[in-house]
């Protein structure tokens, strides 16, 4: 069976407003969920079927805390980076009506109580929708490709006054080039 092996992520030289501290025990987090998952998928096949209920259960919830991570932390960079192509601010405009829309929106899940992800998706046959994701799974849409991914959970946000400081640093380290990438990929 073949194991995940996590994604190198380097945010050297740091990101501007995130403390490299919080980074390094959010990094610590993600592999934690990448051991887990392996460890899941390990036990497997000798589990009972009682305990393979609960590794299925958790082997889900694993795989999304790695994957919701990896999609994190790719779209970062220190001090951001414009899109050149504009192609996530189109998606918006057309899904949403305008950015500020979007905008407005993204900020009120973003306001959420309770550990999660905000998430900007494109799904088929819809276009647009943002997500607040409770854990790892209760609210994602199946189908729908992650496009912008914001974690809400307590230890990316710990270091600062109000989650809305942590949400403002972060968009300051976007790449949005990345996030045009996943754009055009849908």
């Amino acid at each position: 069976m073949q194991t995940k092996q996590p994604i190198p992520f380097d945010p050297s030289p740091g990101l501007i407003g995130i403390p490299d501290s919080n980074i390094q025990r959010h990094l610590g987090l993600y592999h934690g969920y990448v051991k887990r998952f392996n460890y899941c998928r390990e036990d497997m096949p000798s589990a009972s079927a009682c305990a393979k209920y609960g590794l299925l259960s958790q082997v889900n919830n694993e795989c999304n805390g790695a994957l919701l991570h990896e999609l994190y932390f790719s779209q970062l960079i220190s001090g951001g980076r414009a899109s050149k192509n504009n192609a996530f601010w189109m998606f918006v405009e057309q899904a949403f009506g305008s950015v500020k829309a979007w905008q407005r929106n993204i900020i009120e899940i973003c306001h959420t109580p309770g550990p999660g992800w905000a998430i900007t998706y494109h799904v088929p046959y819809v276009g647009g929708m943002n997500s607040h994701v409770k854990g790892h799974s209760d609210g994602v849409i199946v189908g729908g490709e992650p496009l912008l991914v914001i974690d809400l959970w307590e230890h990316a946000y710990e270091c600062y006054a109000t989650k809305m400081e942590y949400v403002q640093a972060l968009f300051a380290n976007i790449d949005w080039n990345v996030i045009d990438v996943r754009v055009a990929d849908t």
